[in-house]
């Protein structure tokens, strides 16, 4: 039986490694994309702070996907591990630790500070801000998770039930949960930074003061 599974065993436990990888570097070319972009129109003060606040959000909320990605990683390590001793010995001893880490809750203030005149130099250039806005509500949407959809149908029907097929199940369930709720608030963050930006806006174009906003990530503890 183990000569049989090994070659469909082995193909799925490189899929989930692969994935891993995937999960871990989810979104760092977009979050680099934004970094870049805040420092090409510095003096446009509204497209500025959404651009600031989006990078400072991004990468508060990467760190957590890299730490998911990269913890999927060593559980999927952990289960070739035990998967080739049981050929030799029949014996199925589950990884420990298989579910996703617990990650510190992420805190992001979002503040307005006082009206003010634009300053020498500074502009609101609408055309350009709502081409930024439409940008990052874009990114919000298509940020983080990686599709595992046919992975996990390939997983479940190639494999039988048993002890190994549940374990791929708690790697596979617990970590993309992880990446769907992380994505989701990271979502809501963003879509609250445009929401504020274009709040503002509209109070500068009725009373002709730019309402300056300011975006901070509270990271807490590291991850476990």
């Amino acid at each position: 039986m183990y000569s049989m599974l090994n070659p469909i065993i082995g193909v799925a436990l490189t899929g989930l490694s692969e994935l891993a990888d995937t999960m871990a570097v989810a979104g760092a070319e977009i979050l680099q994309a934004v970094i870049d972009a805040q420092h090409h129109e510095p003096q446009q003060v509204a497209a500025s702070a959404l651009l600031s606040g989006t990078a400072t959000v991004m990468a508060a909320y990467r760190r957590h996907i890299h730490a998911i990605g990269t913890h999927m990683g060593t559980a999927a390590t952990a289960l070739t591990s035990a998967w080739t001793p049981y050929g030799a010995s029949g014996d199925w001893n589950v990884p420990e630790d298989l579910r996703a880490p617990q990650l510190p809750e992420l805190t992001i203030a979002i503040t307005a500070a006082a009206p003010r005149p634009l300053a020498g130099g500074e502009i609101l250039d609408p055309a350009y801000l709502e081409d930024v806005l439409v940008r990052v509500r874009h990114v919000s949407n298509t940020f983080a998770t990686p599709s595992i959809e046919a992975f996990t149908t390939f997983v479940r029907s190639e494999l039988l039930v048993g002890e190994l097929t549940e374990a791929f199940d708690t790697i596979m369930v617990e970590h993309a949960a992880a990446m769907a709720i992380t994505s989701t608030t990271m979502q809501q963050h963003l879509t609250h930074l445009a929401d504020t930006i274009q709040t503002a806006h509209r109070q500068y174009r009725d009373t002709n003061l730019w309402t300056p906003i300011t975006t901070t990530a509270d990271t807490g503890a590291a991850a476990s």
